[in-house]
Order: structure tokens, then sequence, then C-alpha cells
């Protein structure tokens, strides 16, 4: 199988709810996000999918809903319930759409990878039939990621 990956990046904030740590406090991270395509020929123009088409599908969902906002816990209909005081003082500050809701849970990298591997996955399915999402990998710092593939299982 022959694979292409685009790296596309964004800055972001959030916290884990409950972590013991110093995560528990909002802070943020440049995030890099490498999405990995396959598809079972090449086009007519000899790739996968141009870099560029890749960037812009992907980009734009990226920024709607990740670039410069705060991605705090999520119940899947919503920012949770015990989010929502600090979700309301984000918007106080930053607008009605600071805050994004993650919603597979609280905020971790594992979470967020399993979450984009599925909003990016129907995004490029229902775009480009014939390409597929085929993994990601979701770094949170240089040394720090999560990987998620699209072999069938649950990667919340």
């Amino acid at each position: 199988m022959l694979t292409v990956t685009r790296r596309i990046e964004f800055d972001a904030a959030h916290r884990l709810p409950g972590h013991s740590g110093w995560c528990r406090r909002v802070h943020g991270h440049r995030y890099v996000l490498d999405v990995v395509l396959a598809a079972d020929g090449l086009g007519p123009d000899g790739m996968i999918l141009d870099f560029g088409t890749v960037k812009r599908a992907f980009g734009v969902w990226v920024d709607a809903h990740l670039d410069h906002r705060l991605i705090l816990a999520g119940d899947g209909e919503g920012v949770a319930e015990s989010e929502q005081p600090l979700a309301q003082v984000a918007r106080d500050v930053g607008g009605p759409d600071a805050v994004t809701a993650c919603p597979t849970g609280s905020p971790t990298v594992e979470n967020m990878a399993g979450w984009l591997g599925r909003a990016l996955g129907e995004r490029i399915g229902a775009d480009f039939p014939r390409v597929r999402l085929v993994g990601l990998r979701l770094f949170e710092t240089p040394g720090c990621w999560a990987d998620w593939s699209a072999d069938g299982l649950d990667h919340r």
C-alpha cells in the first residue's frame, strides 16, 4: 500500500479535569497533526491526492474547530457540565466560538486523536471517495503524541 502524509499545525489550549498534575490547569500547545492517506491506485496526475488539496480539505476543518480555541471536556452533546463556568469565561473574553468541546471526553491527546481520526476520515471519504484516511499522529509536544489508525478499533 502506498501512502502520503501531510502535516497540519494549530495552536490551542486545554486542560485535563481530574488530572493530578499540572495539566489540570489551562495551558496551550502548538499541536502538530500528521494525516496519512492511501488509495488503491494513483490518480491520473500520478498522485494519491495533491498536498495542497489535503491541506485545504483538513485545514478548513481544523481552523473552524480547533485553531486558537480552548478545548474542553465534552459529554457528547457539548461542553461537559463541570466545564461550563470556564467555557463561559472563555466565551466572554474570546467570543462565542472561543471554545470547542472534545466529544470523546477529556481533551487528552489520545481522545483528541480518536476524535480527529473519525471526523477527518468521514470528511475525506465524503469529498474524495477514492482516498481514505488510514492513520494520523497528533503531537501535543515534540516528544509526546498519540497515534490513531483506521483499523476498526475504537481508539477513544
